[in-house]
């Protein structure tokens, strides 16, 4: 710019308008709404846009700091024979998906539309295509960092809440199966409870007290003969029943994770006890 006193200006006002509208102040207070899709990059857009018309302010005419910000694209020597009318033509490519969608997620908006912008403060510009807005929704804003890097992010997100939500579901789904193999064990802990209080001694085997050793679903059942846990070995880990005698002296059972399942997967009914 050093040949093009307009463009000096132009520069100098519109860095000058960021300090002025306090974009530099109060950032990090900014900062936890800043990253959300669409309105991040549109508060972004928003201030370089108010601060081209500083740097506009700034400058002999409008001409002059359109040339002038023409150089970011241009570059340092052909800004001068830059063809203005071509240049704004570029503006209606952007009603495109994807130059939509880079604008939506990107801090600064399209040069041709600036450019439009700082010639015309009233200029009509294309729309953008609606369909962008959908993938832009869920793209983090990034800053300077580039819509690259808020897609990074976005896949980051999506990895954390998958190893989150993964391993919960897989739990929940094993909860709800193993909630039926204690509703299915139901009878044969009654029966054991039968035996030993008519007894008064555990019973050395299933058979013993005419329980079967599996179950419908085909899960096998053990016993300890010198405590009387109940042990059903499922495909997903073993679950543990264990007897121990309530206040009125009746047998109570109460079951845990054994080999395999860990506390977290245990049902309900077992984790209430």
């Amino acid at each position: 710019m050093s040949r093009h006193t307009d463009g000096v200006r132009f520069y100098m006002g519109h860095e000058l308008g960021h300090l002025r509208m306090k974009h530099l102040s109060g950032h990090l207070l900014r900062w936890p709404v800043l990253w959300l899709p669409i309105l991040g990059p549109a508060y972004s857009r928003a201030k370089e846009s108010t601060c081209d018309r500083h740097g506009l302010a700034c400058s002999s005419s409008p001409e002059g700091a359109a040339r002038a910000l023409a150089a970011l694209s241009a570059g340092s020597e052909r800004w001068q024979t830059l063809d203005v009318a071509a240049y704004l033509g570029q503006s209606d490519q952007s009603p495109g998906f994807w130059m939509s969608f880079h604008e939506l997620v990107a801090g600064y908006p399209w040069l041709a539309k600036r450019f439009a912008r700082i010639l015309d403060q009233d200029a009509q510009l294309s729309p953008r295509n609606g369909f962008a807005y959908v993938p832009a929704a869920v793209v983090p804003f990034a800053g300077r960092l580039g819509p690259g890097f808020g897609f990074l992010i976005l896949v980051y997100i999506i990895g954390v809440l998958a190893a989150i939500a993964i391993p919960a579901y897989q739990n929940c789904t094993i909860r709800a199966k193993l909630q039926a193999v204690v509703i299915e064990s139901q009878s044969t802990r009654d029966s054991l409870v039968r035996y030993y209080e008519s007894t008064h001694q555990v019973p050395d085997s299933l058979s013993r007290v005419g329980a079967a050793a599996t179950l419908a679903d085909g899960a096998a059942l053990s016993l300890d003969p010198k405590r009387m846990v109940l042990t059903v070995h499922t495909p997903r880990g073993d679950l543990l029943f264990v007897p121990r005698q309530g206040a009125d002296g009746h047998v109570l059972w109460s079951c845990t994770n054994g080999e395999r399942l860990t506390p977290a997967q245990l049902p309900s009914s077992c984790r209430s006890k």
